[in-house]
């Protein structure tokens, strides 16, 4: 630029711009002047491009320089790399050689790979190693999982132990490793054992055992090992590896079994049980040594066949075992057994015992083999004949026993009941204190004789199997009530409050066994009263509706007695048992009742139980389901009878103040309670000055402080209380308190415990809210008949004693009786006057219930349908039904209870009734009972002598049939006798006695005969006697010929 310029210098550049610039402006044209103004930056930037030229050849000439030294220096790195990289692939080389070699594969040559390849190479080599590797270790570990592994050395050293060792032997890797196996030998095996081991393993070969070894806490372990010696390359062992399992289960499992076949063996031996298998294709079989020992035979006695075992069989046994057999393969059964006899070798036979069953089937499904065993059981079947004898010898006892109980009860309570008869009606009459506590004495001592007697026939029916049950209807209120009037007298003399509460739940039908029920009721609570003094007795009902028509019946007797001792509480319903010894010599009793009741309660399908605690008292229970006939309650006692009824009860006792509030509650009554007769008063003049007055006062009268007649000759001076109705309630004779009521106009007088049918009647009458035609509330038996109505009776009994107490106790119901001696007595009075019912005794001379009975039924006209009762004193199963079968219609028992004799008197009235009405119309037809018309009898009526051998005995039976028939030739010919002389007298007497004895013999054609006859005989009707005798040969002579065929007589 300086030279375009012609300068030298820069000084002199900056002088020429300074002129330049500083030429005027207005001289130059613009464009110059621009041009000036610019030359300046061209210039800088002129000047600067030329500095930056020469600071880049400076750079290129200095980099021209660098690069030379670097690129000699890099040449010589790469010259001495490439040298090391050659050395590199040769060393690679040689080792990739090695590793081919070692993997039995081609090496390479020199040169012949470069380095890619020989990474290649080396890749995949580290890759299928580590593959090896790890299928190594997997193996290790499951072989570690199972097996017990450990190394040692030629001494025996351990010099491994895997963590499976550790484990079972309970070392740690420390206790193990350097130490000898030694370290866990057990000592179980002898010297030899290891050495041999040792002499096998150090000659190079594997050895294989089973070893005992010891843990470290002491406990033995068995291991299957197998040990492998590893050897140097000159074929020497230098270390063994021992690979183990633990097989202590197993061998535990072995010895075990052992053992168990050990006592299999004792056992088969000494309880001669022989083994078998039978092939049933081939007839294979075998039989165990004791098996053949049984019968007497060595093992190789004869082939070991089904055959052979079927030669040895019984022939009387063969369908038996057959059919068990043929059960069992057919699948009927799951196991074969079977009893039958098989020849010993002494020629005797053996009872066997076999047992078996089908272990497997072919490939058609077909039985293939058997196995099982036999047992020698000759001795049991031995004993079993010897028992069966003694059975039928027990048997025969029992049915003696029977007999004689039959017998003995009979004879025992025909005085009983005039006993308990003639003392009932006594005690009716005026007696004084004394005489009263005597007779009250005397009566309550038969009542206890006859229930023990009771208890002891029960006892001996429930021995044998023949107690006995009936199902009919009843209700509950009267069933519980019956047995209150039953007990409530014995708590006289007593400071107990006996009460009872029936709910509305348990109003309606059931159908059951009352008298049974009633059994049960009187144990428990006859038990309550007796061993309580002091306190209450509390009988409650419940009832519990499970469907429609079923219910179960609850009752339980709680008493504040003396309690029963925990150590007799067990034993309590064992029969002749008691809680205490000393029970017995205080209160009485046979120890029968709470067996007896269990008994009953069991077959009646229900639960018994109690509980107890000494000087608290007990609370028995028991359950039983009833068929529920009908829920509706009786007419006679509506829902709410006492709706709007107000009633304060006054009792001391909470517990008769719990049972009158619940009861007057379920009637619909308001009822308050008060617990003494000041309290009450103060109850009673409360509610009259408030408005809302009591309506009844129902008051006990034996209270601390002011008794109960007192309150009510307060209440009585209190005018503001006139119209208040007083009940009094004492546990003494109400017939004391007649006059007092009378005075202080008491509404009634009860004797506790109160019926509650009673009080509800009792209260409806009082305060006017019986309908205008009352149907009286059953309440059990009363002083008079169900109607009203005296009844016209006549009493067939021949002892004296019996006439008086029957007669007496109709006179008490209201009813009038006529006496008959014996059954033909009662016969004639039949045929001759007008009677509503026949009270029957079954024995009676000359001719007994029975035949009466028979020869009434076979009567002309209604004479035939008259309700007949029996009374007997027997009490063993079938007499019932020996009295309905034989044309009667109702039964009770001796001694006659009079609530008892009330209630069926009861259920006959409305028959009676009829039969009175149907009397008073002129042309009545005959009764419909089926002896009014019967159809001629059979010859020979099975049904009564089936019950006659049951009763009697076969034996004593056909005995007394074989003098029956005996006799029959020479007593028909003293009746001929008496018809040819016209005797007629005689004829009714000699008809008499056979027509009784053929009846009671079960002959009822030829007692109708004999019947006839005796009528014909009393009538004075010869013809008629003629024709009678006449058919009574026909049927005698047809008779004996079917007793004959029956009975061999």
């Amino acid at each position: 630029m300086r030279r375009a310029f012609g300068v030298d210098g820069e000084s002199e550049v900056q002088a020429l711009l300074m002129e330049l610039f500083t030429l005027p402006a207005d001289s130059l044209p613009p464009s110059a002047a621009r041009l000036i103004a610019g030359l300046a930056e061209l210039l800088r930037r002129v000047e600067d491009t030329y500095e930056q030229n020469e600071r880049d050849l400076s750079l290129r000439n200095r980099s021209l320089v660098l690069s030379s030294d670097e690129l000699n220096r890099v040449n010589e790195r790469l010259r001495d790399e490439a040298h090391a990289q050659a050395q590199a692939i040769e060393t690679l080389r040689g080792t990739v050689n090695e590793l081919l070699a070692a993997s039995d594969m081609p090496i390479i040559d020199e040169g012949a790979a470069g380095l890619d390849k020989l990474s290649a190479l080396i890749s995949n080599l580290v890759h299928e190693r580590s593959d090896i590797q790890l299928e190594l270790e997997q193996q290790k570990f499951a072989l570690d999982q199972h097996a017990i592994v450990s190394i040692a050395d030629r001494a025996g050293t351990i010099l491994y132990a895997n963590d499976k060792f550790l484990a079972v032997s309970g070392f740690s890797r420390e206790q193990l490793l350097g130490q000898n196996h030694r370290i866990v030998k057990s000592g179980a095996h002898p010297p030899e054992f290891f050495r041999e081991m040792w002499r096998t393993i150090a000659s190079g070969e594997v050895w294989h055992g089973e070893v005992c070894n010891r843990r470290r806490d002491g406990q033995l372990y068995w291991v299957d090992a197998t040990i492998v010696p590893i050897l140097d390359e000159r074929g020497k062992p230098r270390q063994y590896i021992g690979i183990r399992t633990d097989i202590t289960e197993r061998k535990q499992m072995e010895a075990a079994l052992r053992e168990s076949e050990q006592r299999l063996q004792i056992a088969l031996d000494a309880g001669s049980i022989g083994l078998w298998t039978w092939n049933l294709q081939t007839d294979q079989a075998t039989f165990s040594s004791q098996w053949m020992g049984m019968l007497g035979y060595p093992p190789d006695a004869f082939p070991h066949t089904g055959q052979s075992w079927a030669n040895l069989l019984c022939p009387d046994d063969r369908d038996s075992v057959q059919a068990a057999l043929n059960s069992h393969l057919e699948g009927r059964t799951p196991t074969y057994e079977v009893e039958f006899r098989l020849l010993h070798r002494d020629g005797t036979w053996r009872w066997i015992m076999a047992s078996g069953r089908l272990i497997e089937r072919d490939g058609d499904g077909k039985p293939l083999r058997m196995a099982g065993t036999h047992k020698d059981i000759t001795d049991r079947k031995s004993v079993e004949a010897q028992l069966r004898i003694a059975l039928d010898n027990a048997e025969a006892a029992n049915r003696a026993k029977s007999d004689f109980l039959a017998t003995m009860s009979h004879e025992i309570r025909t005085p009983m009941n005039g006993i308990i008869g003639m003392t009932g009606l006594l005690m009716d009459t005026h007696l004084t204190k004394e005489q009263r506590h005597f007779a009250d004495t005397v009566r309550m001592s038969a009542e206890s004789l006859l229930g023990i007697i009771n208890d002891i026939l029960d006892f001996s029916k429930m021995e044998a199997g023949r107690l006995e049950f009936e199902d009919g209807p009843f209700e509950i209120t009267p069933l519980i009530e019956g047995v209150v009037d039953i007990l409530g007298p014995r708590t006289k003399g007593k400071d107990i409050d006996f009460s009872y509460f029936i709910p509305t739940e348990a109003h309606g039908v059931f159908s059951g066994d009352a008298g049974r029920l009633r059994q049960v009721l009187m144990n428990l609570a006859g038990n309550a009263v007796k061993f309580t003094e002091k306190g209450a007795v509390t009988i409650t009902v419940g009832a519990r509706h499970v469907s429609d028509d079923t219910t179960w019946l609850d009752v339980s007797v709680a008493d504040s007695g003396v309690g029963i001792p925990e150590a007799a509480q067990g034993k309590l319903f064992a029969k002749f048992t008691q809680a205490d010894s000393s029970t017995a010599r205080k209160f009485g009793g046979s120890g029968l009742g709470l067996a007896i009741s269990k008994t009953i309660v069991d077959m009646m399908g229900g639960e018994i139980g109690f509980t107890s605690k000494v000087g608290h008292g007990s609370t028995f229970w028991f359950k039983v389901p009833l068929r529920c006939i009908s829920r509706v309650q009786p007419a006679q006692a509506p829902d709410n009878p006492l709706a709007g009824l107000h009633v304060l009860v006054v009792d001391d006792n909470e517990t008769n103040r719990e049972i009158f509030f619940r009861q007057l509650h379920s009637w619909g009554a308001v009822a308050a309670m008060a617990d003494s007769a000041t309290s009450g008063l103060m109850a009673i003049r409360s509610a009259s000055l408030s408005g809302s007055p009591f309506h009844v006062a129902l008051i006990d009268h034996h209270m601390p402080g002011m008794s109960g007649l007192d309150l009510a000759a307060v209440l009585r001076a209190d005018p503001a209380l006139a119209e208040l109705r007083l009940i009094l309630a004492s546990s003494g004779n109400p017939g004391e308190f007649a006059e007092a009521g009378k005075r202080l106009g008491l509404s009634a007088v009860y004797s506790k415990p109160l019926r509650q049918s009673a009080l509800l009647d009792c209260l409806m009458e009082i305060t006017g809210k019986r309908p205008e035609q009352p149907v009286p509330v059953h309440s059990g038996p009363a002083t008079d008949t169900a109607t009203g109505m005296a009844l016209r009776i006549l009493v067939a009994e021949d002892n004296s004693v019996n006439q008086q107490v029957a007669v007496g106790l109709l006179a008490k119901l209201g009813h009038r009786a006529d006496v008959a001696d014996d059954g033909r007595e009662a016969l004639n009075l039949v045929q001759t006057c007008d009677y509503d019912l026949v009270l029957m005794d079954m024995q009676m001379p000359n001719m007994d219930g029975l035949a009466a009975t028979a020869a009434i039924r076979a009567l002309p006209g209604d004479k035939s349908a008259i309700p007949i009762i029996a009374m007997t004193a027997n009490a063993m199963q079938g007499d019932r039904e020996i009295c309905i079968n034989g044309g009667m219609n109702d039964y009770v028992s001796k001694p006659i209870d009079r609530r008892r004799l009330s209630e069926v008197l009861d259920r006959w009235t409305e028959r009676v009734l009829g039969r009175r009405k149907n009397s008073c119309q002129p042309d009545s037809v005959a009764s419909a009972e089926p002896h009014a018309a019967a159809a001629e009898p059979d010859i020979i009526d099975k049904d009564a002598q089936e019950g006659l051998i049951d009763a009697l005995d076969r034996d004593v039976f056909i005995g007394l049939l074989t003098s029956f028939t005996r006799s029959m030739p020479t007593r028909l010919r003293e009746m001929e006798s008496a018809l040819s002389d016209a005797d007629m007298d005689q004829l009714k007497r000699t008809a008499h006695s056979l027509k009784g004895a053929a009846a009671n013999l079960g002959l009822p054609r030829l007692a109708e005969c004999f019947s006839h006859i005796e009528q014909a005989g009393m009538s004075g009707d010869h013809p008629a006697a003629d024709c009678w005798f006449e058919k009574a040969l026909g049927v005698a002579e047809t008779t004996l010929a079917a007793l004959s065929s029956e009975f061999g007589t």
